[in-house]
């Protein structure tokens, strides 16, 4: 556009003398590869937008204090179901005694071993 076009045009005003730009062909077609490739770049925008705005939550270490919070709560839910690693390794050597003395000593012995356990 040269600048004596430009100085005949306002942008979206009617200006005594002036014609408006926006009420233009040029003007429609501009407008429409702006949308076009910008449009995208406003949807990125935005989206990304909402994703820092959703995540403010766990800014400034609150992350941090929501996973705490979270475990803790699982913690408590579970506490009664918890069986740690010691616990397993003990279950799993008596399942073995138990199996291997079945199998040296017969089903009848079986039962009194339990019973010793």
């Amino acid at each position: 556009m040269s600048r004596e076009v430009a100085l005949a045009y306002t942008a979206v005003k009617k200006v005594h003398g002036k014609e408006v730009l926006k009420e233009t062909k040029f003007s429609s077609c501009v407008r429409g590869i702006y949308i076009h490739i910008y449009l995208y770049i406003y949807k990125i925008y935005f989206s990304t937008i909402g994703s820092i705005l959703n995540n403010a939550k766990d800014w400034d270490g609150h992350r941090l204090l929501r996973r705490k919070k979270s475990t803790t709560e699982v913690d408590e839910q579970w506490l009664n179901y918890y069986v740690d690693e010691n616990q397993i390794l003990r279950m799993m050597d008596e399942n073995i005694a138990t199996d291997s003395m079945s199998a040296h000593v017969g089903n009848e012995n079986n039962e009194m071993f339990k019973e010793l356990h």
